[in-house]
């Protein structure tokens, strides 16, 4: 991908025991990945000059335990040469697993876990 916004939901994706890889890339612009919960994730990122951000979208927390901070876990880094190599924390006892190999010229990239489809269905929230 050239330039401008790639957006790659992957919340669907089950957890079925095996291991998935995705190849991501833009020269110039924004990525935005969001992953589930419940299958363990793990990403090379290489941004030229930018940022990379990763979170938990799910809930937000009540803002009157939790006011300083937006998410119960959150990482951010800016500059040049970014090369980092994150996992994302699992609920459970994650039977599959997921590798992402992200590459970034110019921009931002996020990678956002969210609560597990099967998950919220069982629970019913």
């Amino acid at each position: 991908h050239g330039v401008g916004q790639m957006v790659v939901d992957l919340s669907d994706l089950e957890a079925d025991g095996t291991v998935n890889s995705l190849d991501l890339s833009v020269s110039v612009g924004e990525m935005d990945i969001y992953v589930p919960d419940n299958i363990k994730t793990t990403a090379d990122v290489k941004v030229g000059a930018g940022s990379m951000r990763v979170w938990y979208g799910g809930p937000e927390p009540d803002r009157q335990r939790d006011r300083y901070s937006g998410y119960p876990w959150e990482g951010r880094e800016e500059g040049l040469g970014l090369a980092r190599q994150v996992t994302t924390p699992v609920w459970g006892d994650p039977e599959s697993e997921l590798r992402l190999d992200i590459d970034m010229g110019i921009g931002s990239v996020e990678i956002v876990t969210l609560p597990a489809m099967d998950r919220i269905g069982a629970t019913g929230q």
